[in-house]
């Protein structure tokens, strides 16, 4: 899969690109003027028509330009469709134009037909094209598209898609139907601690399951898992989106790879027939409203059982937690919340939590009066 890192001059792509140190072919334009172009406009455009048809040439590389220019447009003409990954830094203007001072010598050296016009005054339309052109430039690729103005910000997330597309890349595409990507990866919100969740829509777990071996992969009932350059990579099989429904998960903002067309999609704009997202919400809402209750009015039989005791207060102060954050914030991360401390009551969260220390009296008055609250 190809990542294209897009922005202006001195926007922090190079350094983007340095940081993320994966193992791929770096093209980028200024390298190509510095190898092939003798700093004319003839040079210039056999420069580019030749960076255009190497980008179309090498698979799984990483392209470093503007994303606006002549490279673009000429990577349209030639009908480029490979499914990829669109980074754009976007750097604040002012920032890119501070950075002129240090990056002159860089920018002398590299034969450019142009350099009688004011640097400053290119920063300035270069950044008025991306704004207004960058989109609809790049409206007929198939791609994962996003900006970020802090380049750290994107790596992890990077990262990550990097590694789905290995992933795809040695498994046979006939064994599912669709592969689906969870948690912070479409919410763009991947940090180095993160995780890779995916669900494959699939009729061929044992036959997906064996040729994900080659990663050390195990399985448990429906999940297959395992670890990839050192990252926790889940895989959740199921043969339906019905079955999808069924278990009661409630995905948001979702990101699918349709191996049939080759390409990501929004979940929501291409398969909104399967997944109605109000039906889902209100679904899983639900249940663990019933299943709370169900707990809540149980746990006096289990309190002669320590075991069985403690496991009924986890699974009633998890699920309390999650309706109360699904109150707060609504249903993204709702199997396993994130910033309840940021968002809910500290003194709340310690009368859930600490459910250890209090006689059983005490605390299914605390779940009840919360429950109640919830109701």
């Amino acid at each position: 899969m190809d990542l294209f890192v897009l922005g202006n001059i001195n926007s922090g792509k190079s350094t983007f690109i340095n940081q993320l140190d994966v193992d791929l072919d770096v093209l980028a334009i200024d390298a190509h003027r510095r190898t092939f172009s003798d700093g004319t406009i003839e040079g210039e455009e056999k420069t580019i028509k030749r960076f255009a048809e190497d980008i179309c040439k090498l698979h799984s590389k990483i392209i470093e330009f503007s994303g606006v220019g002549s490279v673009t447009k000429l990577l349209m003409q030639q009908g480029y469709n490979n499914t990829c990954i669109v980074v754009w830094i976007d750097t604040e203007q002012d920032i890119c134009i501070k950075r002129i001072d240090e990056k002159q010598e860089e920018f002398d050296k590299t034969p450019y037909p142009y350099k009688e016009f004011d640097l400053e005054g290119v920063i300035k339309s270069v950044q008025e094209n991306l704004e207004t052109n960058l989109v609809e430039l790049w409206e007929g690729v198939s791609k994962f598209v996003f900006k970020s103005s802090n380049c750290v910000d994107a790596l992890e997330t990077v990262k990550r898609l990097l590694l789905v597309a290995k992933i795809l890349d040695d498994i046979n595409e006939e064994l599912y139907d669709v592969l689906i990507i969870k948690g912070s990866i479409p919410t763009l919100t991947a940090n180095r601690h993160s995780d890779i969740d995916l669900l494959a829509i699939s009729d061929n777990f044992e036959e997906l399951y064996s040729e994900l071996k080659q990663f050390g992969a195990k399985k448990v009932r429906d999940k297959i898992y395992f670890y990839l350059e050192k990252i926790f990579v889940e895989i959740e099989v199921k043969k339906t989106f019905e079955d999808v429904l069924r278990s009661h998960l409630a995905y948001n903002g979702i990101t699918t790879f349709n191996q049939h067309q080759r390409r990501f999609i929004e979940l929501k704009n291409d398969l909104d027939i399967h997944l109605a997202e109000k039906d889902i919400y209100c679904a899983d809402e639900q249940f663990l409203m019933e299943e709370t209750d169900y707990f809540i009015s149980s746990l006096h039989s289990v309190v002669y059982d320590q075991y069985k005791y403690q496991f009924h207060c986890f699974i009633i102060s998890h699920n309390l937690i999650r309706l109360l954050m699904i109150k707060k914030i609504g249903q993204d991360h709702n199997y396993l919340p994130k910033n309840v401390y940021e968002v809910l009551d500290e003194n709340m969260l310690c009368e859930l939590l600490d459910y250890r220390v209090r006689d059983t009296r005490s605390q299914i008055e605390i779940y009840k009066k919360i429950f109640k609250e919830l109701v």
